[in-house]
């Protein structure tokens, strides 16, 4: 359970073997009495024995191939049959940025990327809704996120208890949420996202989408830029995420470096 103030994240082992040792070690660094949460899918033996070495709490969690077959020949289905004319057309702009940003070709190879996307980025938000008690602020972050500066979620959220990183046009994006006092925005996106994947209805995107339905109803917060940086054109902010692309910038890989050894 995650008990204490806690700044979390989630990923599989490959994000963790890039961005994981950087994330934790520069957010405690600038945050020692802040705790460190980590969600990881599918480690192996050295992943765990460098999350035992590090100063964080973390579960993980082992998802079978069968399950993610079951997913993608599901959702191959409904792309080739036209079952379902609007999940179609969230999975045809998945598979167009599977394309575009990874190579992938056939349509096999870019409904498993898809995929297989869609269930490491939800699933750490329905995870973190089951760990949650509810009781002390908890901000969540992509895990290409390097710190440098002390992070305060009480002035993260200012009067309201849900907030989230707001960006160009007035576009929620859940780089960076942040909840408090029991709020149940997170507790209604976990359910709505294990809705969607006990439905087979699963695309790309499907965390922050399902984000912005849920928070509709709810008041939220937009977080000041300086807790999540991802244009990379200031060295002030006390955070840097590798949003897109910009992760292979200098300013970020600059950052970054620095917490590698």
């Amino acid at each position: 359970m995650i008990t204490n103030t806690t700044i979390f994240t989630g990923g599989d082992s490959k994000y963790w073997k890039q961005y994981g040792k950087s994330f934790v070690k520069s957010i405690k660094h600038f945050n020692p009495d802040t705790e460190v949460f980590i969600q990881v899918f599918n480690p192996d033996s050295d992943d765990i024995a460098e999350l035992d070495s590090l100063d964080c709490k973390y579960t993980i969690e082992n998802i079978e191939q069968s399950y993610i077959d079951d997913l993608v020949n599901a959702h191959i289905d409904v792309y080739t049959n036209n079952t379902n004319l609007q999940l179609k057309a969230h999975l045809k702009t998945g598979m167009k940025f599977s394309e575009k940003n990874y190579g992938f070709v056939t349509l096999e190879d870019k409904m498993r990327h898809l995929i297989t996307f869609a269930i490491y980025a939800s699933f750490r938000f329905i995870r973190l809704a089951e760990l949650w008690d509810g009781k002390n602020p908890i901000a969540a972050y992509d895990m290409d996120t390097v710190c440098q500066g002390p992070i305060d979620i009480d002035e993260m959220l200012g009067e309201n208890d849900a907030g989230c990183l707001e960006v160009k046009g007035n576009r929620l994006v859940v780089s960076l949420v942040a909840f408090r006092n029991n709020n149940q925005l997170l507790s209604e996106w976990g359910n709505s996202l294990q809705q969607s994947f006990n439905n087979k209805a699963v695309y790309g995107f499907l965390d922050q989408n399902t984000f912005i339905e849920c928070a509709s109803k709810y008041t939220v917060t937009s977080i000041p830029r300086m807790y999540c940086d991802h244009t990379k054109k200031s060295h002030s902010s006390k955070v840097l995420t590798g949003k897109g692309h910009s992760k292979w910038g200098s300013v970020f890989q600059l950052a970054q470096s620095r917490w590698l050894t």
